[in-house]
């Protein structure tokens, strides 16, 4: 028989299958199915409540989107959709979810990588954070409170997690005059006023020793 991806949750001896590859993605966006050839990237929280990314697809195949979707323990329902509003919003889209796992905080709350339109404004990656039914812009790609280095600028995030002290953490990359492949990445937090403040930059020396 053909291997199929599939995600499964609950006990070890009688999983619960909650998405397979080519099968019905109704709950999520009818007239859809999980597009085949794809990994079920998923993270979990104590309650078992799971959140995972997939792709959909229309019967043609054609129109393709990434979905981020959660798992309450009863049944599955999207989050985010690509070309869909941010929490029935219609003057904020999801223009694209970039291949990124979500993070869940130890109090429920989540965290996406995601690019958004706001009205007519060109899309801007952003992370949306918070309830899973009621995501709000966290930190936009352009704000620090730290100093990035001399001519140096965003490119793009790479990751966002929750500490254990739920304060939400992310990595990115940098681009711009001086800045090359051993000192392009830099881990920050974000403020609760949604702005980030730099911990360090890649190529950094502390105590004598590079980052």
């Amino acid at each position: 028989t053909d291997e199929i991806s599939s995600l499964f949750i609950g006990h070890h001896r009688y999983p619960e299958l909650i998405a397979s590859e080519g099968g019905s993605a109704d709950p999520l966006e009818a007239g859809f199915t999980f597009r085949t050839g794809q990994n079920f990237e998923f993270v979990t929280d104590e309650d078992q409540t799971v959140v995972f990314s997939a792709i959909i697809e229309d019967s043609a195949g054609g129109n393709q989107k990434r979905v981020i979707a959660l798992h309450d323990g009863q049944s599955a329902s999207p989050v985010l959709i690509e070309g869909d509003p941010v929490g029935g919003n219609p003057a904020v889209i999801v223009s694209s979810i970039p291949d990124h796992l979500p993070s869940l905080s130890a109090n429920g709350n989540l965290a996406v990588i995601a690019e958004v339109q706001t009205d007519q404004a060109p899309p801007e990656l952003m992370i949306l954070s918070g309830n899973p039914n009621e995501l709000h812009a966290q930190f936009p790609v352009a704000s620090f409170e730290g100093e990035l280095p001399e001519g140096s600028q965003i490119s793009g995030l790479t990751q966002a997690i929750f500490s254990a002290q739920d304060e939400l953490v992310f990595s990115c990359k940098l681009v711009g005059t001086g800045i090359g492949e051993n000192n392009d990445q830099l881990i920050a937090i974000a403020s609760e006023d949604g702005e980030g403040l730099v911990i360090f930059q890649e190529g950094l020396v502390l105590d004598d020793q590079v980052v």
